[in-house]
């Protein structure tokens, strides 16, 4: 590990609870061609993150702990992840139609099929297929099992059954089910928590389950041991996880408490602007958030935007009125002397956003705007000055040569973080391809500064126009506040 912070060891309570620190980030985890997987150790040296909260501190469901966790299996075992997977679950219990390995290697029959299904998306009111669907996670412990519902079900079966041969003791089983964290301080029984990986649902009998979404398949998991049933969704369309959601509801049957809400802070108190603690932290990426505005509809609901959630308990919520009636789940506020540290959620906290974590993201848009829209201006302007100087036959002097090559510059460095941002989001982005994006913004901002420079010390020698000198001070503000938005927002890294 080369980007740890914190002294605090992480343990393997921590990755199953997605609590050991890390950022999210959105390079080195997918391929779209599978001769470019490498070992899972190679994966995670390329795709590691910065450690960003000490460990157990911040809840942010990472992939890369869950890689890192299969990465531990593999020391342990001396078996790579695949086989062990294969060798101690899927063998045992008889799933002969699942595969784990990213590029589907560990079965030859289910990789030939998997070239026969298409996974689609929604436009407008038809489905159309996604061409490019088909990626290859190198952390793949983070996601890669294609199989049948039929061996899901197995899978279940097992879970369901302290017998089944998946574990030499029973009651290792029993314990791994047991819940091994709960969502926030004040998070009281019933509400959800986390059993060593599984996600714990609120309905009316304890269930315990995952789910995921690739470019164009969803599933579901969810299984109750006190009423010995389960459930496996399977679609070839992303974004089913509500779907997921409302039909486990209607299967358990949705939770329901009488309410007394003598005693219940009061939703005022906890209104406010939360950012989410899974995103990227450091690079340019970070640039990329998003944030939650809680306001409070009356003393026991907060709205966010068009979802209702309902206080249930001192400082538990339930989102489960929207305006699509979707349940969703649940959210806990940690307070600490009156003051909110967290509200915990499923798959991540959300964390009070500071007038700095605010102005950050807005300011940083706002220089980028202002950067790339003078970039165009200005390049309107210098072809209208060029032309205008060859028909008079003129020369430009020294000032207005280096006000072109800077408007020049900064053209070019709008262009090239355009060509960056699209590259760094297209789910198949290496780092490493991404190096002489950076190299150009570096060269970009130490060139500013000595072209302004220059500027300013020959301004008194150069016979210019009033509206020229206006062009180049308009240059000159433009250009040195797009070199500032890349150093802030780190387009160097």
């Amino acid at each position: 590990m080369r980007k740890l912070r914190y002294d605090t060891p992480i343990t393997f309570y921590n990755l199953m609870h997605h609590n050991a620190g890390w950022e999210d980030r959105y390079t080195d985890l997918f391929h779209s061609d599978p001769a470019k997987v490498r070992s899972l150790e190679e994966s995670l040296r390329a795709a590691e993150p910065n450690q960003i909260f000490e460990p157990g501190a911040v809840m942010a469901y990472s992939n890369y702990g869950t890689g890192l966790a299969g990465l531990i299996i593999e020391r342990l075992s001396g078996e790579v992840f695949s086989d062990y997977v294969n060798n101690h679950i899927f063998k045992p219990l008889g799933m002969n139609d699942t595969s784990i390995h990213p590029t589907q290697a560990d079965n030859s029959d289910i990789s030939a099929r998997r070239d026969q299904i298409i996974g689609y998306r929604l436009a407008g009111k038809g489905f159309v297929p996604v061409n490019n669907e088909r990626l290859y996670i190198g952390i793949y412990p983070a996601g890669s099992v294609i199989g049948t519902s039929a061996d899901a079900a197995k899978f279940i079966m097992a879970l369901l059954d302290d017998a089944a041969p998946l574990f030499n003791n029973p009651a290792t089983q029993a314990e791994m089910l047991t819940t091994s964290q709960w969502f926030g301080a004040n998070n009281p029984v019933p509400f959800p928590g986390i059993a060593h990986g599984f996600w714990e649902n609120i309905t009316t009998v304890r269930t315990l389950g995952h789910g995921g979404n690739t470019l164009s398949f969803s599933a579901n998991l969810t299984f109750s041991r006190d009423t010995g049933f389960g459930v496996v969704v399977l679609t070839n369309q992303a974004g089913e996880e509500r779907f997921c959601s409302v039909l486990v509801n209607e299967l358990f049957g949705e939770y329901a408490l009488e309410l007394d809400t003598a005693g219940f802070p009061d939703a005022q108190t906890l209104a406010g602007v939360y950012v989410s603690s899974r995103r990227p932290h450091s690079g340019f990426t970070k640039i990329m958030q998003s944030f939650v505005v809680f306001e409070a509809e009356d003393e026991n609901t907060l709205r966010d935007g068009g979802v209702r959630y309902r206080q249930l308990s001192p400082y538990v919520f339930w989102f489960g009125e929207s305006d699509e009636n979707l349940d969703i789940g649940t959210i806990c506020f940690d307070v600490k002397d009156g003051a909110v540290i967290r509200a915990s959620m499923m798959y991540g906290d959300l964390l009070p956003a500071s007038l700095l974590d605010i102005a950050f993201v807005y300011s940083g848009f706002a220089m980028a705007g202002i950067g790339g829209l003078y970039a165009v201006v200005s390049s309107i302007m210098m072809l209208i000055g060029i032309i205008k100087r060859k028909r008079r036959e003129t020369k430009s002097c020294l000032v207005q040569k280096l006000n072109i090559a800077l408007c020049s510059s900064l053209l070019l460095a709008v262009i090239n973080n355009a060509i960056l941002i699209v590259r760094a989001f297209s789910l198949t982005a290496v780092y490493t391809s991404l190096q002489a994006h950076f190299i150009i913004n570096i060269v970009y901002t130490v060139f500013v500064p000595v072209c302004v420079g220059l500027m300013i010390w020959k301004r008194k020698d150069a016979e210019m126009q009033k509206k020229s000198k206006v062009f180049c001070v308009f240059s000159i503000v433009s250009s040195v506040i797009f070199a500032v938005f890349l150093c802030v927002c780190e387009f160097y890294c």
